[in-house]
């Protein structure tokens, strides 16, 4: 497998000659082979050799090498009861990465998503301890002969609960090894979104300690946001949120201002059409509005106006699918926060001090209660109808229904859903004008009239010849018709006429 992929990029495909092929082709089959012999069989002794064969290609340039080798590992993952396998192949990725400098590619990364770890590290310190014990009461029951209770033991073929939760430990260890290793070292890599992606979904697993780290070592990646693509700088914020409000980030008692104002500035890319390039960023921008104003109660009821605001501005750049998920976030803060509904009545009529501020940064200066929201009533207006409707019912203080949740929304009218590129539902033709009836008909009299009189300027004024071609013109016409023909096409003399004496 390896030495018929050496030295081939997939870029080089169409290039390749026939044997070139032949062996991408056989490189193929090797690791489809490799993948299901480990799906099936990965608890037999030579699983770790399949293993070291298998994570090198989890990081092909080929994407049907690559897909096939992340499949098998998602499958052992999910189906790996006792984790043991499971282990070695984080180490394996873990060794991999470092020795690729951590150059890899986001696919292998993120196969450890699938991961389904249960224990915190606590628990798992508890749990080594507990394994520990019961390897020595084992050793000892041995020792004195008791083989019978051993046997009993090995014979319930039963996951040890204690050596589960020591492997899922040493499993949390490995992978919060590779993200942080990523993270302090290489904030160049491709991979960072995959990895912040992870810290995001483990991070209430992790101790109090590395929490504090993580916060860190997230505010330093964050101070080159606008060098920083918009996908990671989205994770790194919903990472830093999710840290800060799971059970180890609460007893730190952290203001999370810093990566509010992040993601405030943030939204400002949105509007530029950054987002258009990768599919992931508008949900992972759904995920952190709603942990940071619909999970808990904001107190700053400001900040949340001036997010509105600008959520507003970024719903007017964006397809309708996704203005329609922003629509849904807002009906949800306004029913939310009461104060809100203040942005839907007329600016004129409120007693506001300064003027609203869209270009300031910071969400708690831009005074956005001396505005309303007259973005929502553009929104009304829009071509699309469900979009257009939805937008009345939200000035409206509608009620959201159970199955008008952003996500839901999101994906019942993309139109890019099946490849299909048409908006859902499709565009009404408009109702037809009066006036547009008796425009058509002065129209046709108009017409009709042009018609008679440009049929008279024929019959009465025309060529007696036009409809018959060049040649027969010249043939059948008469004498003096053809010499008429001939100073027709006699070319003028610039020269004036000079009459002889």
């Amino acid at each position: 497998v390896t030495t018929g992929l050496k030295g081939k990029r997939y870029e080089q495909l169409a290039t390749m000659t026939a044997r070139e092929r032949r062996d991408v082709l056989l490189a193929e089959t090797g690791v489809r082979c490799l993948a299901q012999l480990l799906e099936k069989k990965y608890a037999f002794n030579f699983h770790l050799n399949l293993v070291i064969a298998l994570v090198p290609m989890a990081d092909s340039q080929f994407p049907s090498i690559r897909e096939q080798a992340c499949a098998s590992f998602e499958s052992v993952f999910k189906s790996d009861k006792s984790c043991a396998c499971s282990y070695e192949i984080v180490q394996q990725i873990s060794s991999y990465v470092k020795q690729k400098q951590h150059r890899v590619q986001p696919f292998i990364i993120r196969t450890l998503l699938v991961m389904p770890l249960e224990v915190t590290m606590e628990q798992g310190e508890a749990a080594r301890k507990k394994a520990k014990s019961d390897r020595k009461k084992r050793r000892r029951q041995q020792a004195d002969g008791d083989s019978i209770a051993a046997g009993l033991k090995e014979a319930e073929a039963v996951v040890d609960r204690a050596e589960r939760e020591k492997t899922q430990a040493d499993i949390l260890h490995e992978l919060v090894l590779i993200y942080f290793r990523i993270l302090k070292q290489a904030t160049y890599s491709q991979a960072l979104p995959a990895v912040l992606e992870g810290l995001a979904k483990y991070s209430f697993l992790i101790n109090l300690d590395i929490m504090i780290d993580l916060l860190k070592v997230l505010k330093v990646v964050l101070r080159e946001e606008d060098v920083l693509p918009l996908p990671a700088a989205l994770q790194a914020v919903l990472t830093g949120l999710r840290a800060l409000q799971g059970p180890g980030g609460q007893e730190l008692m952290i203001d999370d201002k810093e990566f509010v104002d992040i993601l405030y500035r943030l939204l400002h890319r949105f509007a530029e059409g950054e987002a258009a390039a990768d599919l992931t960023c508008f949900p992972t921008l759904l995920q952190c509005v709603e942990a940071v104003f619909l999970r808990r109660k904001e107190i700053v009821v400001e900040r949340v106006a001036s997010f509105v605001k600008r959520l507003l501005l970024v719903a007017q750049h964006l397809p309708p699918h996704q203005a329609l998920a922003i629509l849904s976030l807002l009906r949800a803060l306004f029913h939310r926060y009461s104060k809100l509904q203040q942005l839907l009545e007329s600016d004129v009529d409120r007693v506001a001090s300064g003027e609203y501020r869209a270009d300031i940064d910071d969400p708690d200066f831009a005074n956005p209660f001396s505005s309303a929201c007259w973005e929502l009533a553009l929104l009304t207006h829009h071509v699309h109808p469900k979009l257009a409707s939805y937008a009345l019912g939200t000035a409206q203080m509608a009620p959201t229904l159970p199955n008008e949740h952003a996500r839901a929304l999101m994906d019942a009218f993309d139109p890019y859903a099946g490849a299909t590129f048409a908006l859902k539902p499709k565009v009404p033709v408009p109702p037809s004008n009066p006036l547009h009836k008796k425009i058509a008909s002065e129209n046709n009299k108009n017409d009709r009239k042009k018609s008679r009189q440009r049929r008279a300027r024929q019959f009465f004024v025309r060529d007696p010849l036009a409809n018959l071609d060049e040649q027969y013109r010249k043939q059948n016409a008469s004498s003096f018709f053809q010499k008429c023909l001939e100073l027709d096409e006699q070319q003028t003399d610039d020269k004036l006429l000079v009459f002889k004496k």
